[in-house]
């Protein structure tokens, strides 16, 4: 017997229980909006894709660059992105033995890659969850699938083939379907966060139905992998949207872009209800012509953005559908005005500011209390004479890096501070950030997390801006010799590169923007010096750029000279107060203090200059007032930084050096400090408490 489904508003008292229990669809709503793209082998709801040969869908799904769509949905805040398996063409982004086996096309039309598997991973690295999209029948386009399957369009016209029939209940095609999800649902497990199911349009003759294959034995499968995930059922365009059935967690809501409006305006709020069970609200539109069309968004990101808000006041939720291009990237237009949207939204959650930084008190020191007692070092292999030698291919050393740093995790430091080079992101983006990646797998390994720092005006050579290729020789005697700047003086003087040097800073951090290895993003290292204010303006873009990224780890810029301009911008617009300093023991107890009366945690991120204070001296001082510190150096290297500050060639090495605690033979410079290091990390309590 066929049920009767009926869809009311709940009361209002319904939807303001004293204690809400948890509800499945908590993480969509909370979310407010993501973003939808059609990936398919054709354009959607069309007859093409026959002339798109299986090893051409391979070659184009192989080349799809996960990563840079991944780093394009963080940089709009969006939280999910709904992404299609496959559509009318019968080519589908993911391996699938099932649908091979019933359907006998070869060579497959599923794709060698599990493009689905590694989009999820790139995006749950990014902390974006994703859903998938699928339609509810077979592939129409495709005839021999269409058959094998046991599938045909409900009512004539539209999809159905000449003189094929039309209607009923097509059990076999649906357990047929039914199969096919389930091995894709236990594939991907938790990975997938949901399920949007398109042309659920004859749902009398194929789902109301008591016994199974039904509703209830298609959402079964759908959750086979994930019983958390959340599912819609497409009953086609509807406005005001309805829901289909009681198995729908969130409403399909598909509306075009003309009845937008009316949409938001109907939407009676959080909750509609099916046969007694709650369904979240959801619209789903899009942004270009029409459903993955166009050059450019057709409303305003002002008009845009107030329906978002306004779907989220009431409790909705509203997914946008954008263009993707084969590459796997959204056309710019369209990333332009998903980070509209999520500027304003993410405004609108801390209080209405533009944006939302620096974080407030409470938070800063609800992200220190979270912290173990912070201790740890500046960092350059002993391999590299500047960052540029660090970070470039050529000359990148992990066999280095991890022997290095296991002797950082034998003395129980868990953190370092490392600097970046800009011209080595601006040669080879990519290949950077994977070693950066790979940088932070290391780390991670040795239980050490990294506070990245992006620009660094210092200069102790000749040379004031960075070059790619075979770095120069070590001169003996010369402090730091060929140390390069990021990203160099003459880019910081030619406010024309700025936009460059800002688009760097919105990649690198909003690749690793939700990455738990990365501690803290140090934005500028000492700037101002050697070169003066002219950095101030560019600083001041920096600090703006990074903010609007939100990343969720604290923005900061150390305060290390008397520039009251710069100590302002650094104080005052830093979620972290972070500086320098380098010091006797009574000159450092007295600078923690003047900094304490701002109210913020306090670390120092760099210390130790032996001839002035000791080891012994100085890190009893950062563990009484819990501040935590990092000083300069780990094993002395190609660098040279034993020779104080201003040595040049040919200068005798000092008996006392100035920084680092390991010598070239990784055997300690004082054994005795490095006992005080063990003693002191082990010794201070694991979490901050706020003065």
């Amino acid at each position: 017997m066929r049920s009767i489904f009926v869809v009311t508003v709940l009361p209002l008292v319904l939807l303001l229980p004293s204690a809400r229990a948890a509800e499945p669809t908590d993480w969509f709503h909370d979310a407010k909006w993501g973003v939808m793209t059609h990936y398919l082998g054709a354009p959607p709801s069309s007859k093409g894709g026959a002339d798109l040969t299986a090893e051409k869908w391979n070659q184009q799904v192989d080349a799809f660059d996960v990563n840079r769509l991944a780093d394009q949905i963080s940089s709009t805040g969006a939280k999910y992105l709904l992404f299609t398996i496959g559509q009318n063409s019968g080519h589908f982004c993911s391996p699938n033995a099932t649908y091979d086996r019933i359907v006998g096309i070869k060579p497959s039309k599923c794709s060698r890659r599990d493009l689905i598997a590694d989009l999820a991973k790139a995006l749950a690295a990014r902390n974006i969850r994703l859903m998938v999209y699928l339609p509810s029948g077979a592939p129409a386009a495709d005839p021999v699938a269409r058959k094998a399957l046991g599938w045909r369009w409900g009512r004539s016209g539209g999809w159905q083939l000449p003189g094929e029939p039309v209607g009923g209940r097509l059990a076999d095609f649906q357990r047929n379907w039914e199969a096919i999800i389930r091995e894709w649902s236990l594939r991907w497990g938790k990975s997938v966060s949901g399920w949007w199911i398109d042309g659920c349009y004859f749902a009398d003759e194929m789902y109301r139905f008591d016994d199974e294959p039904n509703f209830a034995s298609f959402a079964k499968a759908l959750k086979a992998g994930n019983p958390e995930a959340i599912v819609a059922f497409n009953p086609g365009v509807r406005v005001p949207v309805i829901c289909h059935t009681k198995f729908d967690d969130y409403t399909a809501g598909e509306v075009n872009l003309p009845k937008l409006s009316k949409a938001v305006e109907t939407c009676p709020g959080r909750w509609l209800e099916c046969d007694g069970r709650k369904v979240q609200f959801h619209i789903l539109s899009f942004l270009g012509k029409n459903w993955c069309k166009g050059d450019r968004p057709q409303l305003s990101d002002e008009q845009i953005v107030a329906y978002t808000r306004k779907i989220a006041d009431k409790g909705g939720v509203v997914t946008y559908d954008v263009p993707i291009q084969k590459s796997g990237l959204i056309p710019q237009p369209f990333v332009d005005q998903l980070r509209s949207v999520g500027k304003a939204m993410s405004g609108k959650v801390t209080a209405g500011t533009d944006t939302p930084r620096p974080w407030p008190t409470e938070k800063a020191w609800q992200w220190y209390k979270q912290q173990p007692w912070i201790c740890g070092f500046n960092y350059i292999p002993a391999t590299a004479i500047n960052y540029t030698e660090m970070w470039q291919k050529e000359t990148f050393d992990p066999k280095t890096i991890d022997e290095e740093l296991a002797l950082a995790e034998h003395v129980r430091f868990n953190s370092l501070r490392c600097v970046l080079q800009y011209l080595v992101w601006e040669h080879d983006p990519d290949g950077f950030k994977q070693r950066m990646d790979q940088f932070l797998t290391i780390c991670h390994k040795r239980g050490i997390r990294v506070v990245f720092c992006l620009f660094d005006d210092c200069v102790f050579g000749p040379k004031h801006d960075p070059y790619l290729g075979k770095q120069a020789d070590v001169v003996p005697g010369w402090y730091a010799h060929d140390w390069s700047p990021s990203p160099g003086w003459s880019l910081v003087k030619d406010p024309k590169t700025w936009p460059k040097l800002q688009q760097y800073v919105q990649d690198v951090l909003t690749r690793f923007k939700d990455d738990p290895r990365v501690l803290m993003w140090d934005l500028y290292n000492e700037p101002t010096n050697g070169i003066g204010d002219v950095t101030l303006p560019l600083l001041v873009k920096i600090v703006d750029c990074a903010q609007q990224v939100n990343p969720s780890q604290p923005l900061t810029v150390g305060v290390w000279n008397e520039n009251k301009a710069l100590n302002d911008l650094a104080i005052h617009r830093s979620d972290i107060i972070t500086f320098h300093r380098y010091s006797n023991a009574a000159q450092l107890e007295a600078f923690i203090s003047s900094l304490e009366k701002h109210g913020r945690p306090l670390i120092c991120t760099e210390w130790l200059k032996r001839d002035w204070g000791s080891v012994a001296d100085q890190l009893p001082v950062f563990a009484r007032h819990r501040v935590g510190c990092l000083h300069w150096g780990l094993v002395n290297g190609k660098t040279q930084t034993q020779y104080p500050w201003g040595s040049k060639a040919g200068a005798p090495e000092p008996k006392v050096w100035q920084h680092d605690v390991f010598r070239k033979d990784r055997t300690p410079y004082d054994p005795h400090e490095i006992e005080l290091f063990k003693q002191a990390i082990a010794g201070t309590n694991a979490k901050h408490t706020q003065p």
